[in-house]
C-alpha cells in the first residue's frame, strides 16, 4: 500500500517542525506500507504495479495508539466463570440446564459464579429465580447482569454473606417490602470481592474431596493423590494458579485476608494428614529453637495451636516442595531445559513419602 501526501507525525526530532503537534508546517510525503511495515517515507515514491494507492491530500498520518493495559484479575475470573447471556442461554430452560451441569461438575461447597446474563434470557432474576433453577439447595450462587450493576445471588450465598437475616442498613442491598433481601446486590463488586472466597477455594475443595476419599488408606496413598491432584489443578488453569501464587503484579496485595485464608486452606489438606496418621512427628533431624518458634507463632495466628511443630513443618514442606515445582512447569522452565516434568514430578512425590 502507498500512502500519497500525507502529513505524517510525529517527524524526526530534528526537524522539529511538528513537536507541538501543528501540521501546518510538515511537508507531505509518500508513506509505503509493506508486509504490515512502513518501508519507505519520502517525497515522490514511484508506484509499484498491483500496489494500492490512497491520497491522504495533506491530511495528518499518525501512528496506531495501543492501549496495552489488561485486566488480569478480571480476565482469570471471567475465564473461571460460566457464561449465562443469550448467546449461551435463550430461554429459562436453556439458563436451567446450564446452572446445573456446571453445578454438578465443582466440588461441594465451591461458589458458583456466572456472568453476561441479561433480562431477555430468563427475565430480572432474584434469589427465589435462582433457588428454582437449581437442585442442589447448597450451592451458592453469584450471577452477573451483563451492565455489570448487578449481581443476584441465591438463598446460599444469602445466608454465606450474612444478608438473610434483619437489614443491617447495607447500601446497594435491595429488600422487599418485608424487609428480605431479593439476592439483587446493586454496585457491591468490591464489597463481594472482600467476602467470596478466592477461586483458590476451588482448589482446596478438590484436595479436600480426594482426602475424605482416602481417610482409611495409609497416609503415603493419600499424600500421593493429593500431590497429583495439585499439580493438574495448577496445569488444567495456570492463569488462576499464576494471579493466586506468583509474585505480586501492580494492585495486587498478596496479603490479602481473602487470599491468605484461601490459600491456607489448601496447606490444611496436608497437615490433617500428618497430624492424623503421626506422621509429622517423623522429622528426620530437631527443628532448632527458633524454627520450632516461628512455627509454633504461625500455628497460633493459623488457629492451628494443635499441631506439633514437627506436623506444621511437614505441611510446610510438602506445599513449598508442590507450590516450588508447579510455578516452574507452568511457566515453562523444564520445557526450556529439555526436561520432562512428568518423570521428574514422579521422583519428588516419591520422595514426599518415603518415609
Amino acid at each position: 500500500m502507498l500512502i500519497r501526501n500525507a502529513r505524517a507525525w510525529p517527524t524526526s526530532a530534528a526537524s522539529g517542525a511538528a513537536a507541538d503537534g501543528d501540521l501546518a508546517g510538515v511537508p507531505p510525503v509518500d508513506v509505503r506500507i509493506a508486509g504490515g511495515r512502513i518501508t519507505e517515507c519520502a517525497s515522490g515514491l514511484p508506484a509499484v504495479a498491483g500496489e494500492d494507492e490512497i491520497d491522504a491530500d495533506g491530511c495528518a498520518l499518525l501512528p496506531g495508539l495501543h492501549d496495552h493495559h489488561v485486566h488480569l484479575r478480571a480476565l482469570a475470573a471471567a475465564q473461571a466463570s460460566v457464561q449465562v447471556g443469550p448467546e449461551q442461554a435463550r430461554t429459562p430452560a436453556e439458563l436451567r440446564t446450564r446452572l446445573r451441569t456446571a453445578d454438578a461438575a465443582r466440588p461441594a461447597g465451591t461458589w458458583l459464579r456466572c456472568v453476561g446474563y441479561h433480562e431477555s434470557v430468563a427475565g430480572p432474576l432474584d434469589r427465589w429465580a435462582l433457588d428454582a433453577m437449581l437442585a442442589n439447595p447448597d450451592r451458592p450462587v453469584r450471577v452477573q447482569h451483563r451492565t455489570g450493576a448487578l449481581w443476584v445471588v441465591n438463598s446460599a450465598a444469602l445466608s454465606r454473606l450474612g444478608l438473610d437475616g434483619r437489614p443491617g442498613g447495607e447500601t446497594g442491598v435491595e429488600r422487599d417490602a418485608d424487609g428480605r433481601a431479593t439476592g439483587r446486590l446493586w454496585r457491591l463488586d468490591r464489597w463481594l470481592a472482600d467476602r467470596v472466597p478466592a477461586q483458590s477455594a476451588d482448589l482446596a475443595a478438590a484436595l479436600d474431596a480426594i482426602a475424605r476419599a482416602g481417610t482409611t488408606d495409609p497416609w503415603q496413598p493419600q499424600i500421593n493423590a493429593l500431590a497429583y491432584a495439585y499439580r493438574a489443578w495448577a496445569l488444567e488453569q495456570p492463569h488462576r494458579y499464576r494471579l493466586l501464587f506468583s509474585a505480586p503484579i501492580p494492585g495486587y496485595d498478596a496479603n490479602a485476608l481473602r487470599l491468605v485464608e484461601a490459600a491456607d486452606s489448601s496447606m490444611a489438606i496436608f497437615l490433617n494428614i500428618y497430624a492424623r496418621t503421626g506422621v509429622g512427628a517423623a522429622v528426620q533431624s530437631p527443628l532448632g529453637k527458633v524454627l520450632t518458634k516461628q512455627l509454633r507463632t504461625w500455628a497460633v495466628k493459623r488457629s492451628r495451636g494443635s499441631h506439633t511443630p514437627e506436623t506444621l513443618y511437614q505441611g510446610l514442606i510438602t506445599w513449598t516442595r508442590l507450590h516450588g515445582f508447579v510455578s516452574l512447569e507452568i511457566e515453562g522452565t523444564f520445557a526450556a531445559m529439555g526436561i520432562d516434568p512428568e518423570a521428574v514430578f514422579h521422583r519428588e512425590v516419591d520422595a514426599l513419602t518415603a518415609r
